[in-house]
């Protein structure tokens, strides 16, 4: 009877993870940062290898609020070495709301406090003048329950072509093992996606728009579904920034679709994003509100 209640409790923490599909390591469906979620999530803008020497951001977020009430914060950092390699760390804590323990005989035990960790490190390349790839590895760890907990490896690749006004890429994302909870396999939202970047400058370069989109397509069958996302962000001397961005699902109850909307200010280096994100009534992303913080140099 005892393995059967701490069966229960780790569904239960299965379903309180990050999107609808009922398993852990959701997060790895979206990104956990601000700059990106303001502008529908977008991923194939100019690399940060060909901007900065060192860039820091940290972000964090209220999931969910109005469903799971889950918490986010997501840390990225890049250091170029050269012109032609770069290093990459990112963590990310999801922490899952908590739940009521109840014993076998129903008597309340306290709560439990459920929670992800992504661990990730990675490099960065340019092959050539235009032509840049990332590989990133994962190690991810969850708590699901009393006494219960899985854990995954995972790999993302990123091939990007880019100039000062364009960026064209492809990723392959969540490469890796599946994990097990309770004896049960599961699998990582695999998924690959390909989409660009056209940025225009204009009024002697103080002013710039940049307007993307991509697709993407996820391939386990409790993540199936087709996704395809549209970005705008409009930015004064690089000072001054408005983003706002668009994510269709063909499968909301998997991965849900949302609408985007933020803003950033940048001043010496130091730049302070936000990001809200609206949908449709009973889609659980809705009323998500992330904040971000970062450095360059």
């Amino acid at each position: 009877m005892r393995k059967i209640v701490l069966c229960l409790a780790a569904v239960a923490g299965m379903i309180l993870s990050w999107n609808a599909s009922g398993q852990s390591f959701g997060a790895l469906v979206y990104s956990g940062d601000a700059r990106a979620l303001a502008a529908g999530d977008a991923v194939f803008t100019t690399p940060d290898m060909a901007l900065s020497k060192i860039r820091a951001d940290i972000s964090y977020g209220m999931w969910q609020p109005y469903a799971l009430n889950n918490n986010i914060l997501d840390f990225n950092g890049r250091m170029s070495l050269g012109k032609s390699f770069g290093l990459h760390i990112g963590y990310r804590l999801n922490n899952i709301a908590a739940y009521e323990v109840v014993d076998e005989n129903g008597n309340e035990k306290g709560t439990f406090d459920p929670s992800e960790h992504y661990f990730t490190a990675g490099v960065a390349l340019r092959l050539a003048d235009k032509i840049y790839v990332d590989v990133d590895g994962r190690f991810m760890t969850g708590s699901l329950a009393e006494g219960i907990s899985t854990s995954a490896f995972a790999t993302d690749i990123t091939a990007r072509y880019s100039t000062e006004s364009f960026t064209a890429g492809i990723r392959l994302a969540n490469l890796g093992t599946t994990y097990t909870v309770s004896n049960v396999d599961y699998s990582l939202p695999l998924n690959v996606r390909a989409g660009g970047e056209y940025r225009l400058t204009f009024a002697g370069g103080d002013h710039c728009l940049a307007i993307g989109a991509d697709i993407a397509y996820f391939l386990p069958e409790s993540y199936r579904s087709l996704m395809a996302g549209a970005s705008i962000e409009y930015n004064y001397d690089r000072m001054i920034f408005v983003r706002g961005g668009y994510r269709y699902s063909s499968a909301a109850d998997k991965v849900p679709g949302f609408v985007s909307l933020g803003a950033g200010f940048r001043f010496k280096g130091v730049e302070f994003n936000a990001a809200y994100l609206l949908a449709s009534t009973g889609t659980p992303v809705s009323g998500s509100m992330i904040f971000g913080l970062a450095f360059a140099i």
